[in-house]
């Protein structure tokens, strides 16, 4: 008898934690994400009321560290799918769709070939933990575990500022699906399951729920193609 050929995915630190809420799977170049946990229309609709929660731990993540990090970031042209996000002038983590992280690292490797420069570039995309937090609710859910200040007017869509979450770092980036508010929330990997799980306790009470890939596609508006 002929056998299937096994192919190898990856899977984020929240693997157990997904598989005890019973998510439902698929499959994402080499991700095994959660399609959802329940219907995805009640998921997306209950994100839109109140607020939802993702493991977005797919997410490409490239940390550049260097005197050049500015320069570098300037020779990069304008993608759909790039956030990056300064912390300091001389580090910046760059956020992009999934498996897309490798085009970005190519392009930057070449700048840093030509140019002798003092710059650093490594891919963090397995070694942290990512969650979209997500709903006209999110903000009040983040600061019941954290003091920084969050409030709209001093944290607008594209700020992002790293400091304490729950007794843990996290780097938050505020990127907006369209009107709903949007927090992108990064920890290390052997925090994921910890932050996950003191997230979802902060919101319990404001209705919070888990969603998966199927929902946010309800939820977040597609990108504009690029000319």
């Amino acid at each position: 008898m002929a056998t299937l050929p096994f192919r190898p995915y990856k899977v984020s630190a929240l693997y157990q934690a997904h598989l005890a809420l019973r998510a439902r799977w698929t499959e994402e170049g080499e991700w095994r994400l959660p399609a959802a946990f329940a219907d995805p229309a009640v998921e997306a609709e209950r994100a839109r009321q109140s607020v939802g929660l993702q493991d977005v731990s797919a997410i490409g993540k490239l940390d550049l560290k260097g005197r050049e990090v500015g320069r570098l970031l300037g020779g990069l042209a304008p993608q759909n799918h790039l956030s990056i996000l300064r912390l300091t002038p001389d580090h910046a983590l760059l956020l992009t769709a999934p498996g897309r992280q490798g085009q970005v690292a190519e392009v930057l490797l070449q700048a840093l070939s030509q140019t002798p420069c003092c710059a650093h570039l490594t891919d963090v995309t397995s070694a942290q933990s990512a969650f979209a937090l997500v709903g006209p609710r999110a903000q009040e859910v983040l600061v019941r575990l954290t003091s920084l200040d969050l409030r709209p007017h001093a944290f607008p869509d594209g700020s992002c500022v790293e400091g304490g979450l729950a007794k843990v770092h996290v780097v938050i980036l505020r990127q907006d699906w369209g009107r709903l508010p949007a927090y992108y929330l990064l920890v290390q990997r052997e925090l994921g399951e910890y932050g996950w799980d003191v997230i979802r306790q902060a919101g319990a009470s404001l209705g919070l729920v888990p969603f998966g890939l199927a929902a946010e596609r309800l939820l977040r508006p597609p990108h504009p193609a690029k000319a």
